[in-house]
């Protein structure tokens, strides 16, 4: 049984004293018998669709009557929501008759053990909802509730007749057959009940979480109330009660944040046990606080219909009195039958047990209370493990390696999305995500992921928050949580921050499994305090597994977790997710922050209910700042020669490009400052500067006798990292030391196996100590950091045979995907280029043509794609050495790759290579650029058009119910033709722009902004990716860029000096006029390919999580009836006009407004439209407008051109 995180969502029930028919005596043929309850949900009647005509269905009533004969005679019939599929009068008649004439006669197979009707325990779900019944006045009163916040509001509403019946009216369908099913008149649509079973008596709370749900964005606004708790869960009735249930039917993150946490609480208070449903998946979660009596289990059933993309699955729920416990019986729908489910982890026979109480332990008087926690020893560890960051291979005069303190060099990181509060003034909700902000400032997301690069600062940002509150908890730096981080206080000061890697904590839990020991289940929350108590008793730190799981119960802690990507594969990936949301359920009041690289959450499910911060490259003044705080620690006593060093570096950056791009890596820019110290120079190439780094590191190790020389010591470590790399389990980022020492032991040329093993075990012991390469974690070896293991697998590489290295990247692993094509191989095959280069051109030439080679006679498109796309990359990273294949098959390969731009090919080649073989073809020219290419313009015949939308009124033009109030009133519009490009404008055709000698040219900046940088922001990153859009630029840049393209164009062409411009038109931005018509065009398409919602597939936006702007045209589906492309997606576009809030209006009192522009002066904020890589779905819509400074540069916001007359903007 899995346990994955429950989210912020609503539920609700209550009113007078709700309660179903009145407590019933349920029989009880003997006391050892537990209370059984058969737990359904999700079932999804649908209207035309016969029960009888669904397998699972019938294959249900037939398997759980089986069950009942065998003795599983259930005391009640639990349906935790979403008994119908569109809460329907005839879907619940479909309902009615499965019930009565199938499922009630299995359940009670003998008379005299009939099972009574009223044993049917249900909620509504969001499917129990007739959408059609939420009308205009309900809208209003639900949005006025979530806006407000407030509880007292919320009970005035449903204690008032005509407000509480204008929003119950979605459920009258299923409260007229709850009704008829119970021969009462239909309920409220929540209740409570007390029922007594074999001597116990059961309070049951039915809560309705879904009264104010209404369409398919419910999640974070859906409400409770404390109103409907306190007529519920709060009952007088449930006083005294032996067991205190509550059903209902959504996770706890679609509940309103102020709603969410106050339910939460409460129930877990004062409930052993909730049942729900929703998500389609069994899961548990456990809520163990220090007081056992107040234990909580939570348990979610699976669906079942016939046709559900997610597993169906029931269970069985068993209440056993002393002690006081729950089993589970787990039953599963696999390969057209169901059967016990014993394919959980930790439920090998398909069940689990939860102990809520020890026997008697809620009745003992005078129980002890547990002894406090001390964490001062745990913190002053913490704080000096934190204390200082180890620069190794620098060479000073000795040979050992420097320590400088963590607070002399630590400097602020800049990140992307999921900032809010005082560090961020949100100019404009979509976007305010996307403006840099200091990465401190997401910290005040309770659930975050940080995402970056390798080496881009992710594991010294989480020590440097452990550092902080660790010396703030130990009085060593009073405020530094507040002042250095802007963290709150916890329920009882500044939180106790648990640092964790990630991969630690699976091999801890590998290990325990082994031995049979830990939690009884294999995906839970508890692992993590049974870890941090395991590592506390180790080092002596005086604190147990319990202390950890009260100090996480009473929301005293701040999880950190580094370093998703570094389990081993995406299954350990995938469970270290899965774990991850476990602890955001069971410990909600604990803030917790996730690290990974962007590749592990492209095949690893994005942990739902965090929020994501992306850090970004550093940029010129934290490069600078970190040089200035590196000269000075080196020279600490001698300012002068702090300054005379920071000046020599700087200028040494900032020589070539291809420097420069590397310092804006910290890990990079550290090596950087080490190797021009260490060797007055800075190579230009990643794999002359990994060896830079590799070799000092190497040889500034001790000089200890009988150890092994520097050179003897990198070749046996490159092995070890190429067996880490090629291990057949996948590949391993730590191993064991004595895993390792079997790798390496051939190496020691000796005959007894044995001896060698243990020489290669006192190489490793000697290498952890001080290489400065592999380290020590718990039990594990690792390297230091994941691009050193990279880079030395590439060297192993390189050291092969040509033919036992082709083998080894080419031939098809247990993924039947060659190596050198997975995504843990990327950045060794690129290294390895390197690697070659080194050893001569004809060795890179021989990598070449034997990736050329496999691709066979008669390769797919796809198979062609993907090899330009590693080509093209191993190209771009040997551009310091202007290393270009020979080989004309590359050649070739790459014009295969346009492949990926045709709309009947590109749906069979996987996105990610689609991306990397248009990145690989613009690398060698992408022939669709160029201003008078036959298809880089599309002509639009004027028209006349309907422009804006409005949510109001259906009947009227222009309706979407996601309408923005900006986006109306809507107006009838008449445009002249006009001509547009077909996609957004390119790096590559800005680099035109500035690399002409006259980009300075006055004439072009007429508009604005001449005093600024002509170059957009993150330059000469983008300058990698040609064929993306140009981004991280101003209107104002946008403008001088037309500017200049107008007069390009009017210059004569070609040999034959062909005037290409036509007369009285110029190259401008397009007004919002004109981008509307383009997008919809006259028949008001929503979206610009039409009225099809979005999906991954059709376009680059939020769900499709690339996270980044892609080269131009991959997503055909993405494209208007004239053949416009990347209007909804991939970058937002800058237009002509001042936003205004009422031009709208204006254009519409003109009756048809005319070839319509807003007009202002240079400063006012423009308009933007379009979608982007990182919006949601509802930002596609043609109408959709934005808006920004004309000044601002922001990440994501680009441009494309129309070919028009000329307009003053």
């Amino acid at each position: 049984m899995q346990c994955r995180n429950y989210r912020h969502l609503s539920p609700w029930c209550t009113l007078t004293i709700p309660r179903l028919p009145g407590p019933h005596r349920m029989p009880s043929p003997d006391t050892d018998r537990p209370i059984r309850l058969l737990h359904l949900s999700d079932i999804h009647f649908r209207a035309g669709q016969a029960w009888d005509s669904d397998p699972v269905l019938r294959a249900l009533v037939r398997f759980i009557g089986e069950e009942v004969q065998g003795g599983l005679s259930p005391d009640l019939v639990v349906i935790t929501g979403d008994l119908a599929f569109a809460g329907k009068a005839d879907e619940y008649q479909l309902a009615r008759t499965w019930l009565l004439d199938r499922l009630w006669p299995a359940l009670s197979p003998a008379a005299p053990r009939a099972l009574p009707r009223d044993a049917l325990l249900l909620v509504p779900g969001n499917h129990d909802v007739d959408r059609g019944e939420v009308d205009d006045v309900a809208s209003m009163v639900q949005e006025g509730l979530l806006t407000k916040a407030d509880q007292n509001r919320i009970a005035a509403v449903l204690s008032h007749p005509g407000q509480r019946a204008a929003l119950t009216k979605r459920h009258v369908p299923f409260l007229a057959f709850y009704g008829d099913w119970l021969g009462e008149a239909p309920p409220l649509p929540w209740w409570q009940r007390s029922i007594s079973i074999n001597g116990q008596r059961l309070h049951i709370a039915g809560l309705d979480s879904a009264w104010i749900a209404c369409g398919d964005h419910d999640r974070g606004n859906l409400l409770l109330g404390s109103y409907q708790l306190s007529q519920t869960v709060l009952h007088p009735d449930a006083d005294g009660a032996d067991w205190r249930l509550a059903l209902l039917h959504h996770p706890w993150d679609y509940l309103a944040e102020f709603d969410c946490a106050e339910a939460r609480q409460s129930i877990h208070l004062h409930r052993d046990l909730v049942l729900r449903g929703h998500l389609h998946a069994g899961e548990a979660a456990f809520i163990r606080p220090p007081d056992p009596a107040r234990a909580c289990l939570e348990l979610a059933a699976g669906c079942v219909y016939d046709g559900s993309r997610h597993p169906n699955a029931f269970q069985w729920i068993e209440l056993w009195p002393d002690p006081k416990r729950v089993r589970v019986q787990l039953r599963a729908w696999v390969k057209g039958a169901w059967q016990i489910d014993r394919n959980q982890p930790g439920c090998e026979d398909g069940g689990a047990e939860f102990l809520l109480a020890p026997p008697d332990s809620g009745t003992a008087a005078g129980a002890a209370l547990p002894p406090p926690v001390d964490p001062r020893k745990y913190l002053a560890d913490l704080w000096t493990e934190t204390a200082h960051l180890a620069i190794r291979g620098l060479v000073t005069g000795g040979a050992k390696a420097h320590r400088f303190p963590i607070a002399d060099l630590y400097i602020e990181l800049q990140a992307t999305g999921a900032a809010t509060g005082p560090d961020r003034e949100r100019q404009d909700p979509h976007l305010s995500a996307r403006a840099d902000h200091p990465l401190r400032a997401a910290l005040v997301n309770p659930r975050l992921v940080i995402v970056g690069d390798p080496g881009c600062g992710k594991t010294t940002f989480l020590r440097w928050v452990a550092h902080c509150l660790a010396a703030d908890r130990l009085g060593r730096d009073p405020g530094a949580a507040a002042q250095r981080l802007g963290l709150a206080p916890g329920p009882t000061g500044v939180r106790l921050p648990l640092l964790v890697p990630i991969v630690d904590w699976l091999d801890f839990m590998e290990r325990a499994k082994a031995r049979h020991q830990g939690p009884p289940l294999a995906e839970c929350a508890d692992w993590l305090p049974e870890y941090l108590g395991s590592r506390a008793e180790h080092a002596n730190q005086g604190l147990t597994a319990d202390a950890f799981r009260r100090l996480l119960t009473d929301g005293e802690a701040l999880i950190l977790l580094d370093g998703l990507d570094e389990a081993p594969d995406r299954l350990q990936r995938q469970q270290a997710a899965t774990l991850i949301e476990h602890l955001a359920l069971a410990y909600p009041d604990c803030p917790l922050v996730v690290t990974s690289r962007p590749a592990a959450l492209q095949d690893t499910p994005v942990l739902t209910g965090f929020a994501q911060t992306t850090i970004e490259a550093l940029d010129p003044g934290a490069i600078d700042g970190f040089l200035g705080r590196w000269s000075r620690a080196l020279f600490a006593d001698h300012p002068e020669r702090a300054q005379a060093h920071h000046a020599e570096l700087t200028a040494a950056l900032a020589s070539r490009p291809e420097i420069r791009r590397l310092a804006r890596n910290t890990v990079m820019l550290t090596a950087l400052a080490v190797v021009h110290w260490n060797d007055k120079r800075l190579p230009e190439q990643r794999a002359e500067l990994y060896e830079s780094i590799i070799r000092w590191l190497s040889e500034a190790r001790e000089r200890r006798p009988g150890r092994e020389k520097p050179q003897r010591c990198r070749q046996l470590l490159a092995d070890l990292a190429l067996a880490m790399q090629t291990e057949a389990r996948g590949r391993q980022v730590q191993v064991s030391r004595h895993w390792a020492a079997e790798r390496l032991a051939h190496r020691f040329g000796l005959a007894d196996d044995a001896e060698a093993r243990e020489r290669a075990d006192a190489f490793l012991a000697e290498e952890e100590i001080d290489s400065g390469l592999i380290v020590r974690r718990g039990h594990q070896l690792k390297f230091w950091h994941l691009t050193f293991q990279e880079y030395l697998a590439a060297q192993a590489l390189g050291g092969r045979g040509d033919a036992e290295r082709t083998t080894l990247l080419l031939s098809p692993g247990v993924t039947e995907v060659p190596a050198l094509y997975r995504p843990e191989w990327r950045e060794t095959v690129l290294l390895l280029g390197g690697v070659l280069w080194l050893q001569g051109q004809d060795r890179v030439d021989d990598l070449v043509a034997a990736v050329l080679q496999s691709l066979g006679e008669t390769p797919t498109r796809a198979e062609q794609a993907r090899a330009a796309g590693l080509l093209g990359a191993l190209v771009r990273d040997l551009a310091p050495f202007s290393y270009r294949p020979a080989d004309p098959r590359y050649g070739q390969c790459l014009n295969a790759a346009v492949a990926v731009f045709d709309p009947a090919q590109a749906g069979a080649i996987p996105l990610a290579d689609r991306i990397a073989a248009a990145d690989a073809l613009a690398q060698a020219g992408d022939p669709r650029l160029g201003w008078t290419q036959p298809g880089r313009w599309v002509a639009l015949p004027g028209g006349r058009f309907a422009m804006g939308a409005q949510r109001q009124d259906q009947a009227v033009p222009g309706y979407d119910p996601e309408a923005d109030d900006h986006e109306a009133p809507v107006h009838s519009v008449t445009l002249a033709d006009f001509r547009i490009s077909r996609f957004p404008v390119t790096v590559a055709e800005f680099a035109g722009f500035l690399d002409d000698e006259d980009s300075a040219d006055p004439r072009w900046w007429q508009a604005g902004g001449a005093d600024q940088p002509p170059e957009p922001n993150d330059w000469e990153s983008q300058q990698a990716y040609p064929s993306r859009p140009v981004v991280n630029l101003s209107w104002y840049q946008a403008m001088a860029f037309c500017a200049w393209l107008t007069g390009k164009l009017a210059r004569p062409q070609g040999a034959e000096g062909t005037l290409w411009l036509p007369p009285g038109l110029a190259v401008r931005l397009p007004t919002e006029a004109e981008w509307e018509y383009a997008a919809r065009g006259e028949s008001g398409r929503r979206y610009p390919w039409g009225d099809a919602p979005p999906d991954a597939q059709r376009a680059n936006y939020g769900e499709t999580k690339v996270g980044h702007e892609t080269p131009v045209g991959i997503f055909p589906g993405d494209c208007t009836p004239d053949g416009v492309l990347d209007l909804a997606g991939n970058v937002l576009e800058w237009c002509l006009d001042v936003y205004r809030k009422e031009f709208y209006a204006e254009c519409q009192g003109q009756g048809t407004a005319v070839d319509p522009c807003a007009t202002g002066d240079g400063g006012s904020s423009r308009v933007l439209r379009g979608g982007a890589f990182d919006v949601r779905a509802g930002v596609l819509r043609s109408s959709f407008r934005n808006w920004f400074e004309s000044w601002g540069r922001v990440q994501g916001v680009g441009f494309r051109c129309v070919l028009a007359a000329p307009r003053q903007p």
